[in-house]
């Protein structure tokens, strides 16, 4: 991805320079992608119908074709799970509360709850999970749950 600084040229600077930036390199590579440094000024001397006037240009010109989509693998082939979900004991959110991962039977991980009781873990392996919210009074909540792969398990 490359930033243009779209608000300092004219329309044709402008598409002179996106047809630049995405053309291939020496060795046949693409940029993923543009991004105007000002979506509210992307021309200079802009007002709301120039502004208009240039993004149907560009429409017309350099992004005549949709863009296509990334093909990550980890959201075509996702391998692990997430999870998240309000910390709370005894029906009552516990801020900063410790958020222990269990997976399969073997602790995982520790975590802890922000100060308004939300908790999040990115990239757990699949299977079966013992979640134990632990207050700074010892008291506790287990829960247990199951995450999947490209999914955000919520509990």
């Amino acid at each position: 991805m490359v930033g243009i600084g779209n608000w300092l040229n004219s329309p044709q600077q402008n598409i002179a320079q996106i047809q630049r930036a995405v053309q291939p390199d020496e060795q046949g590579r693409y940029l993923s992608g543009v991004a105007f440094f000002s979506y509210d000024q992307p021309i200079a001397g802009g007002g709301f119908e120039r502004r208009r006037a240039f993004m149907d240009q560009l429409r017309g010109s350099v992004f005549a074709q949709p863009a296509r989509a990334p093909q990550w693998p980890w959201v075509f082939a996702p391998s692990a799970g997430h999870l998240q979900g309000i910390a709370t004991v005894d029906g009552q959110t516990a801020a900063d509360a410790k958020v222990t991962i269990i997976h399969n039977g073997n602790w995982l991980r520790d975590i802890f709850a922000s100060a308004d009781g939300w908790y999040g873990a990115v990239d757990l392996p699949p299977g079966n999970y013992t979640v134990v919210i632990t207050r700074a009074d010892g008291r506790q909540n287990v829960i247990n749950t199951v995450i999947t792969p490209g999914v955000v398990t919520n509990i």
